[in-house]
C-alpha cells in the first residue's frame, strides 16, 4: 500500500470520526480512481471498510458516553431491511449508473445538510417513527444499491427527521452505519469478487485516524461541522460525476 493512500485512508478515519459519516463517499472514490479497483469490487469492499471502522467507532462513541444505542436501534433495524435488498439489485446493476447514482445522492445530501446548518438545534419538530422507520429503510436500500454506509444521508436523517441534536447524530449514525453496511455487504457476497486483505488493511488505517478525531468531534461548534461536512460532500460528488459522465 503507497504512501498516499495510507494517507487517503487517515482521511476517510477523521472524515467518520468527526462527521459520523461520509467514509464510504471518499472510500469508493478512493478505490477507483487511486488504486485501480473495478468499481464492482469497490462497492462490497467500501462495506467493509466502512462497517467495521464504524463498529469500532460507536464502541468507542458508547464507552465514552455519547452514544444511547436504543434512540438508533429501531431506525438502524429499519435500514438494515432496506440495505440487503439494495445490495442485491446493486450486484446486477451496470457500474456507471452505480457511480452516477453515487455523485448525485452525495450532492443532494449535501444540500440538505447546509440548509439544516442555518437551523437551530432542535428547531423541527420530530417525525412519527414510522415515517422515520420507513424513511431509513428507503436510505438503506439506496445505499445498499449504490455502495455506500450512508452516513451522508444518516447523518442528516437523524438531524432533520428525527430532531437529534447533530454532535449525538454522529454517535447513532456510526451505529446505523455498522448494521447498514453489513447487511449491504451480505447482499453482495458471492455475487462480486472482494479483494480482502486490501480491504481490511486500508480498514487498519482508517480506524487509527478515527478515534483520535471522534475525540475532538464534541469540541468542534455545531454549525462548522455541519457546513465541513456538506462541503466535502458537495466537492467528491462533484468529482465522481465529472470522471463518470464525461
Amino acid at each position: 500500500m503507497s504512501l498516499i493512500t495510507i494517507f487517503l485512508a487517515l482521511v476517510v478515519g477523521v472524515t467518520l470520526g468527526l462527521f459520523g459519516g461520509g467514509g464510504a463517499a471518499l472510500t469508493v472514490p478512493i478505490f477507483v480512481y487511486v488504486i485501480g479497483v473495478p468499481a464492482k469490487s469497490a462497492v462490497p469492499m467500501s462495506f467493509v471498510v466502512v462497517g467495521i471502522a464504524a463498529a469500532i467507532g460507536a464502541r468507542h462513541r458508547w464507552r465514552a458516553g455519547h452514544l444511547e444505542p436504543r434512540v438508533g436501534l429501531g431506525y438502524g433495524v429499519a435500514a438494515v431491511a432496506g440495505a440487503f435488498a439494495g445490495a442485491r439489485i446493486g450486484a446486477q446493476m451496470p457500474a456507471r449508473m452505480q457511480l452516477s447514482l453515487f455523485g448525485i445522492a452525495i450532492i443532494a445530501a449535501a444540500l440538505s445538510m447546509l440548509r439544516s446548518a442555518s437551523r437551530a438545534e432542535g428547531s423541527r419538530r420530530k417525525l412519527p417513527f414510522g415515517v422515520a422507520a420507513g424513511t431509513f429503510a428507503l436510505i438503506g436500500a439506496f445505499t445498499g444499491m449504490v455502495g455506500v454506509g450512508g452516513g451522508f444521508l444518516f447523518v442528516p436523517a437523524l438531524v432533520v427527521l428525527v430532531g437529534v441534536p447533530m454532535i449525538e447524530a454522529t454517535g447513532l449514525s456510526l451505529m446505523v452505519i455498522a448494521m447498514n453496511a453489513t447487511a449491504a455487504l451480505g447482499g453482495y457476497l458471492g455475487q462480486v469478487a472482494i479483494d480482502w486483505p486490501l480491504a481490511l488493511l486500508f480498514t487498519g488505517f482508517v480506524a487509527c485516524g478515527m478515534l483520535p478525531a471522534g475525540a475532538m468531534a464534541h469540541r468542534v461548534p455545531v454549525a462548522v461541522l455541519k457546513r465541513a461536512f456538506a462541503g466535502m460532500l458537495v466537492a467528491v460528488g462533484g468529482l465522481v460525476l465529472f470522471n463518470n459522465l464525461r
